[in-house]
């Protein structure tokens, strides 16, 4: 019986100590969701279409002018980053922290913004033609002049918050 047993804690104290480097490479990579060559490669050019930026943390960043477009930037965190005619057309935006950003005449044409926090964001002249707009939280957010035509997602009530507040809505 001793014999079984020794062998036993041989092996588990052998595969624990196999097991302790696994541990430490996990916790030294952690899963962001994004690439870090898109992050890089967005701040350095102000180019991205199509790039993975799940997830990813630009806040207070600024990519006016920038080209979004068909980039997956779900779960980012983008408060108060300026996105001034940016092109964000077909970009995954669900559930993106967008609270305070300044979209002003950006194209957010088909863009996913399920979910999407807009609270107090500048949206005006903005162009959401298209976009889905399910769960967003538009509270506080300024719209004049931005077009709402063909977004999907949105009760008749706050559609008709919409047009009080100078939005384009049908």
């Amino acid at each position: 019986m001793g014999y079984v047993r020794r062998l036993f804690l041989a092996t588990v104290f052998i595969a624990s100590i196999g097991f302790i480097p696994i541990v430490a490479w996990i916790q030294a990579h952690p899963a962001y969701g994004y690439s870090e060559a898109d992050v890089r490669k967005l701040l350095e050019t102000n180019q991205c279409p199509g790039c993975d930026l799940s997830n990813a943390d630009i806040s207070d960043g600024g990519l006016d002018d920038a080209n979004l477009s068909g980039a997956n930037l779900s779960g980012a965190k983008l408060k108060s980053t300026s996105f001034r005619s940016t092109d964000l057309s077909g970009a995954n935006l669900s559930s993106a922290w967008l609270s305070s950003a300044m979209l002003v005449s950006a194209n957010l044409s088909k863009a996913n913004l399920k979910n999407a926090h807009m609270e107090n964001a500048n949206l005006r002249d903005a162009n959401l033609n298209g976009a889905d707009l399910s769960g967003a939280n538009l509270t506080g957010a300024k719209v004049r002049g931005t077009n709402f035509v063909g977004a999907i997602g949105l009760s008749k009530e706050q559609k008709e918050d919409l047009k009080k507040r100078g939005a384009k809505v049908d």
